[in-house]
């Protein structure tokens, strides 16, 4: 088994030899941590290699829903069913269950979830409610129940009236052969509330101007999730998990 995470995918495409690895001594990869890209999934499928999702966090210490290597291909984009001795809800604002496929936030319940915020009475307060810690993550379950992560709940953009997911922008983006990354964030606006703006890494060697980008959103997005504004960086701001620190992004745009 190894352990993989989509930050890394573009420096190990850049090796020799690469796409002739033999990993038929591989018998899984797991990956988690931020929304996987579909192309990262279809590579290590596409080599008969089970790409394990697994979510969590500290405060679930930390694996609460995962994938198993015996229905990987089977739950393909899914971040899997409950850990064992884990509990999951997914809510509404107004905190009743979602319907199977309504998205809302993802609540764990189980002997595995942290006590309290140290020295944080208010921080503990608002997480923790009737045993259930309230992650601040969206995602929904299918009919089978498996859960499915849609993205963080302060990244969400609310443009005009309507719920905007960076991460699905994000993935459409990721899927152009040109894109290396892209991150998406919302910025205050006076007439709609927040506008999209996204932030894009182009391969090596690749060219890209706006226009082409907007030709490759026009038919795989509505118009009203299209970025407003496109920024082309060298590289993302990156803590020491290697996640994308989004607040910087925000600042920046």
């Amino acid at each position: 088994m190894g352990i993989i995470l989509p930050a890394h995918m573009p420096a190990l495409k850049q090796e020799a030899g690469w796409d002739t690895v033999d990993f038929s001594s591989l018998k899984s990869m797991t990956t988690g941590s931020c929304v996987i890209p579909d192309d990262m999934t279809a590579f290590w499928h596409g080599r008969k290699v089970p790409l394990l999702q697994v979510y969590g966090s500290s405060e679930t210490c930390p694996i609460a829903i995962h994938q198993r290597a015996a229905n990987a291909f089977d739950t393909e984009g899914s971040i899997g069913f409950p850990a064992q001795h884990c509990q999951v809800r997914i809510i509404d604002e107004a905190g009743q269950d979602c319907a199977v496929g309504d998205a809302g936030e993802i609540l764990i319940k189980g002997q595995n979830i942290m006590a309290f915020y140290w020295q944080d009475k208010a921080a503990t307060d608002k997480a923790l409610k009737d045993g259930w810690f309230h992650t601040g993550d969206i995602g929904y379950r299918d009919d089978k129940g498996c859960y499915f992560f849609v993205d963080r709940k302060k990244d969400m953009i609310i443009s005009g009236g309507e719920n905007i997911y960076p991460a699905e922008i994000e993935t459409v983006l990721a899927n152009h052969p040109a894109i290396q990354e892209a991150a998406v964030v919302g910025r205050p606006d006076p007439r709609w509330g927040e506008t999209v703006v996204a932030f894009i890494v182009t391969e090596n060697g690749c060219s890209l101007n706006e226009e082409a980008i907007r030709d490759w959103l026009s038919d795989r997005l509505g118009r009203y999730k299209h970025p407003r504004v496109l920024h082309f960086i060298d590289q993302m701001p990156r803590n020491e998990m290697r996640k994308i620190l989004k607040d910087d992004l925000r600042a920046m745009a």
